[in-house]
């Protein structure tokens, strides 16, 4: 009897070791699961490091299998000439941009990325904008709460950050916040001096694929022939992007729009 009851109590430790080790198993591959924070970081970080968005987006899409690019682009222009090449990014004045959508598989998550340029850097100046925004907030609302915004001088230097995330808001450097934080957009003010590019990041709430629907930024430069330095304007998100309005002594080039990054239509 004695033999019987320890050759049972036997089966029954074996059984509860193999029921709960797929549990521990089942925990450890959650706990290895890349998060889309974590993968964006690996965006910025090849951003960096080439100073190419299209580079930087093809890495991270083959490093991670869950990214998809999912937007069409409309930021490369046909060069007639011996190659008939292309160009990348587009361009309005002194204003360069790329743009695209990704989605994570893992998260289920739709992104924005933006990239811009502004090629006449001059100091002691009224603060510039840039502003990201939806154009319809109903079907394709980007997360207020979800923006990040990084800047760079000529060199490639890091310079100034803003993330809007509630409970953990950072910046670093000359910028601020120029409106409220909403699902339609946010805008911010930074000190050209020190930033000659800079890169966005806006989740969105939900995604649409109407032609129409997509994610854009804006810019404006200012400048001044006094001295007035800092924030020179108040600013606002409108019907189709922001209202910027400039105090009487500043002058402004602008505003200019991205064509702004759309899904495409499967």
């Amino acid at each position: 009897m004695l033999g019987n009851f320890l050759k049972n109590s036997m089966i029954m430790g074996i059984s509860a070791v193999m029921l709960v080790v797929p549990s521990i198993g089942f925990a450890k591959e959650n706990k290895n699961k890349v998060s889309t924070k974590e993968k964006l970081e690996y965006f910025e970080q090849q951003y960096e490091s080439t100073r190419d968005f299209d580079k930087a987006l093809e890495a991270l899409s083959n490093k991670y299998g869950s990214i998809q690019v999912k937007s069409k682009k409309e930021t490369t222009k046909k060069v007639e000439g011996e190659n008939n090449s292309e160009i990348s990014p587009q361009f309005v004045y002194n204003f360069k941009y790329d743009e695209s959508i990704i989605y994570d598989d893992d998260s289920d998550q739709y992104v924005y990325l933006g990239e811009w340029w502004w090629g006449d850097i001059v100091g002691s100046q009224p603060w510039d904008f840039i502003g990201v925004f939806t154009n319809n907030e109903d079907t394709m609302p980007i997360s207020g709460g979800s923006i990040s915004i990084k800047g760079y001088d000529y060199q490639g230097k890091r310079t100034v950050y803003f993330d809007t995330a509630e409970g953990s808001r950072t910046k670093k450097g000359s910028i601020e916040l120029a409106t409220r934080i909403s699902n339609g957009g946010v805008g911010f003010w930074f000190n050209e001096k020190y930033v000659e590019s800079g890169l966005i990041t806006a989740y969105l709430e939900d995604a649409s694929t109407k032609f129409n629907d997509r994610i854009q930024m804006q810019y404006e430069h200012s400048r001044t022939s006094t001295s007035l330095t800092g924030i020179g304007g108040s600013a606002g998100l409108g019907n189709g992007g922001f209202n910027v309005s400039w105090q009487r002594s500043v002058e402004k080039d602008g505003p200019y729009w991205s064509t702004g990054a759309y899904l495409e239509l499967k």
